[in-house]
């Protein structure tokens, strides 16, 4: 009995020392979890991050769509001639024609001259070299536009550089006029203007340019003034080179902001000394500048004779027939 007593005793004391350890030890802890929370807490808190649904990221709001650039405008007819009754007359032989063949695009007129057609264009230069409105046979040929030329109702759809081609027979038929109105300043001054009228509108060009020049490959190498589209250096050259082959001088100003008509046609006048023969690459040309805007038709027209002109050159030797 009293062993189990002496048993008990000290079983008491050995408990109570473990538990006095745990106890501390436990109490230790609680202690660090009490001072972790109260730093936590005493943190500011920050929201949750959080994801958009789904739904939101494949669903986004279109972008308001870029408009496509506005188109330039289409050019508006020109009031240029006040002569109304001389443009129903002319915009009349126009119907008249177009009725005929669907190739003409336009209807040529210059004043004092026998120069008053129609204007057609082809897939190439040579359809209407010897074929009239009707397509016969005829060997004057058509007035034609060269088939590279953008052609159109208004002066807007026209290119840089217009180039007709009409034959030269000399019988003052077509063409041949050119050369005979365009040597002579008093004669000139009575057909400055060139006239083609269209659906839309009369474009009026006036005259600042009429001069012989080599029609050769080795000549438009040279000098190519039947470049529809150049680039504005060599559409200065060409404006330039006109000039200073025309036969006469005009006031009229022109640079590569302008569009311009040139008509062109063969001619009689340099003859070769081997031959006798005329040279079959020599043409007469006559440029014209597109009225600008605001600008009307002059009566008055300062027109000299250029003596400092610039003569074309051949392979050939040639000489002056004085044609």
């Amino acid at each position: 009995m009293n062993q189990l007593k002496q048993f008990l005793e000290n079983l008491k004391k050995t408990w109570s020392k473990k538990h006095t350890v745990v106890a501390a030890a436990v109490l230790v802890v609680l202690i660090a979890l009490i001072v972790v929370l109260c730093v936590q807490c005493g943190k500011p808190k920050t929201p949750p991050v959080e994801e958009p649904p789904v739904s939101d990221v494949l669903d986004l709001p279109d972008e308001p769509d870029t408009p496509d650039p506005e188109p330039e405008p289409e050019p508006e007819p020109q009031d240029m001639v006040e002569d109304a009754e001389l443009v129903e007359e002319l915009r009349q032989k126009l119907t008249d024609a177009k009725a005929v063949n669907s190739e003409v695009f336009g209807w040529m007129y210059v004043e004092n001259t026998n120069i008053d057609y129609p204007l057609l264009q082809a897939d190439d230069n040579t359809k209407y070299l010897e074929k009239d409105l009707e397509l016969n046979y005829e060997a004057h040929g058509s007035i034609f536009a060269d088939y590279r030329n953008n052609v159109g109702a208004l002066a807007g759809n026209f290119d840089k550089n217009t180039i007709l081609y009409g034959h030269n027979k000399n019988d003052n038929t077509y063409f041949a006029q050119l050369a005979q109105i365009y040597r002579d300043p008093e004669v000139a001054k009575q057909s400055p203007y060139i006239y083609v009228v269209t659906e839309e509108e009369t474009l009026v060009f006036e005259v600042f340019a009429g001069f012989y020049t080599n029609g050769s490959r080795k000549g438009m190498a040279e000098f190519n003034y039947i470049s529809p589209n150049p680039s504005d250096e060599y559409y200065t050259k060409i404006i330039d080179g006109a000039k200073e082959r025309s036969w006469l001088d005009y006031e009229v100003e022109v640079d590569n902001t302008d569009k311009i008509l040139s008509l062109s046609t063969c001619s009689y006048k340099y003859i070769s000394s081997a031959t006798g023969q005329a040279l079959t690459t020599q043409r007469f040309v006559v440029m014209g500048r597109l009225l600008r805007e605001g600008e009307k038709i002059e009566e008055e027209h300062n027109i000299t004779l250029n003596e400092d002109r610039q003569a074309p050159t051949f392979d050939e030797a040639f000489y002056d027939s004085g044609y």
